[in-house]
């Protein structure tokens, strides 16, 4: 039995690591060789450390080099530079890099970053989303609509922090442009973020934009909301993209890197380079364009379910456990994303 301690600390909730972090676990399940044991203090009686993102408690694991650590690289120098104290931040990532046996990446663009820096190994294999857990609920759906006081208008919607990187700015232009539509951002502001965006201001200047902060059931948005807007500047994945294509959400998103390979325009998506007007317009007025789009975003997230990545995870672990760290070099679970 290869026993592991995988660590995430729980005051990310809300973060894309946190998710991967779940997803993970999840995945796992039903293991035969391999047991996962969540955010163990100490190491002992555990063949190795597998830490999700940069995190003081992690860092404790990842200095003690007590058994080989392998560490999913969930946050880049550049969305460091939106937090308090990024330069800390930054050298803890190098350490992490330094100090760790192996690094997962959730993307090929992501492996590459990562590549610039070391010679590590490093396996990609996506966040993962639960296709299971993720289906539309008309019943909460209604709840949401009822609790914002949407009425029958139609759901434009975002997942995240609201803060720049997001794309906040393109989020409440298209409100302005589009004001017969409803503009819903899901997700809270950290107190270490620097550019925490005081949304007070955003909502009186803009009425048909509402932010909800954090809610319990992530699930009732993609019941309650018509088209998924992710005008992200900067990702390595993009966790909410898998959750409304599990919902069968249409979806636009900015022509970032990081989505090259696996999100087509026109085929699974809409995208656009500066501004997302036409994209919406589009999917608001062609049912058809919606149906096509979003039948072929499901089939893309059902290559990144748990049911796929638990076999990426458990070559993983097993490569890890025999010190094979040349195969785990070779794990991509990215190969099935094929146009």
């Amino acid at each position: 039995m290869i026993k592991i301690n995988i660590v995430a600390d729980t005051f990310v909730k809300g973060f894309g690591a946190y998710t991967a972090y779940t997803n993970n676990m999840e995945s796992a399940k039903g293991f035969k060789n391999i047991a996962l044991f969540p955010n163990k203090f100490l190491n002992n009686g555990m063949d190795m450390v597998h830490v999700h993102g940069v995190s003081v408690y992690g860092l404790k694991h990842v200095l003690s080099r007590e058994r080989p650590v392998i560490f999913s690289y969930h946050l880049t120098p550049f969305e460091a530079r939106f937090i308090h104290f990024n330069s800390i931040i930054q050298r803890m990532i190098n350490t992490f890099i330094k100090r760790s046996s192996c690094i997962v990446a959730p993307s090929p663009f992501c492996r590459n970053l990562i590549k610039k820096h070391t010679d590590k190994p490093v396996a990609i294999i996506s966040n993962g989303v639960q296709v299971k857990k993720f289906k539309i609920d008309k019943k909460k759906g209604k709840l949401f609509r009822e609790e914002f006081g949407i009425g029958d208008k139609p759901i434009v919607f975002s997942v995240g922090m609201p803060i720049e990187k997001k794309g906040l700015s393109e989020f409440v232009r298209l409100a302005d442009k589009f004001k017969g539509v409803s503009f819903v951002w899901v997700g809270r502001n950290f107190p270490h973020l620097k550019d925490r965006t005081p949304v007070e201001k955003l909502r009186k200047k803009y009425p048909n934009v509402i932010f909800t902060g954090r809610i319990q059931d992530i699930t009732s948005i993609y019941s309650a909301g018509d088209i998924l807007i992710f005008p992200s500047i900067h990702e390595i994945q993009g966790i909410p993209i898998l959750e409304a294509a599990a919902c069968k959400k249409p979806i636009v998103v900015r022509d970032i890197s990081a989505y090259h390979h696996w999100l087509y325009h026109n085929k699974n998506c809409l995208k656009f380079k500066n501004r997302a007007d036409d994209c919406i317009r589009k999917l608001l007025e062609d049912k058809n364009l919606r149906r096509r789009l979003v039948n072929n975003a499901y089939r893309t997230a059902k290559m990144h379910d748990i049911s796929v990545i638990r076999k990426s995870y458990k070559k993983l672990y097993e490569s890890c456990a025999a010190g094979d760290f040349e195969a785990v070099d070779k794990i991509n679970s990215s190969f099935l994303d094929k146009k």
